[in-house]
């Protein structure tokens, strides 16, 4: 058995380790970067500067030596990265006593004790994360067609390459729109918890 793990999985040597650690620096300092361009879009909206087409520019920079399928898996990987345990932390909050106390410590409890009013802005979120997923993955499949099926004169396939970079901004701009919305929803403002609960 240990020999046809090797064969399917040959070890990786020095270099091949070392590229790879290399890889994962470069995308994770990628996606902290982004998650700075989300952090000062918010920091900026309460005093009326940026908004989200110049913070969806601003990522669009960042990311400018990627490929279009990379740009939008990149944007979702930050919103995953930084929203993932308020997520995960929302959903066992009830029944968990370790995601009790992590709430805790991250100043969460109002935010959770109020869920069935905030109940629909969460719904809100959820959807425009699935729906932003979807367009991901659409994109992810376009660009892994293979060449041999691709025709040069397939006008549909050079139309919906041309809309890519579109589907991309709407994509990257939803993410923007989604970390606003939970960065308001979590940000420890009792104010916006309690007046998001008024009728």
């Amino acid at each position: 058995m240990k020999g046809a793990q090797q064969a399917k999985f040959p070890a990786l040597d020095d270099k091949a380790l070392q590229g790879f650690d290399d890889m994962l620096h470069v995308l994770s300092y990628t996606i902290k970067k982004i998650s700075c361009e989300v952090f000062l879009h918010v920091s900026c909206k309460s005093s009326g500067g940026r908004d989200p087409h110049a913070t969806t520019l601003a990522i669009f920079k960042l990311l400018s030596s990627y490929s279009w399928d990379a740009k939008v898996v990149l944007a979702l990987s930050a919103l995953a990265v930084n929203y993932g345990e308020f997520w995960l932390v929302a959903q066992l909050y009830h029944t968990n006593p370790l995601a009790k106390a992590v709430a805790v410590l991250k100043q969460l409890p109002e935010v959770f004790e109020r869920a069935d009013a905030l109940k629909p802005k969460f719904e809100e979120i959820n959807n425009l994360i699935k729906a932003t997923l979807d367009v991901a993955k659409c994109i992810v499949e376009f660009n892994e067609i293979p060449s041999q099926f691709i025709t040069s004169d397939a006008s549909e396939m050079s139309t919906a390459a041309t809309n890519i970079p579109t589907a991309v901004y709407w994509a990257i701009r939803s993410v923007v729109a989604c970390a606003t919305q939970i960065i308001d929803l979590t940000g420890l403002s009792h104010e916006y918890v309690f007046s998001s609960t008024k009728p």
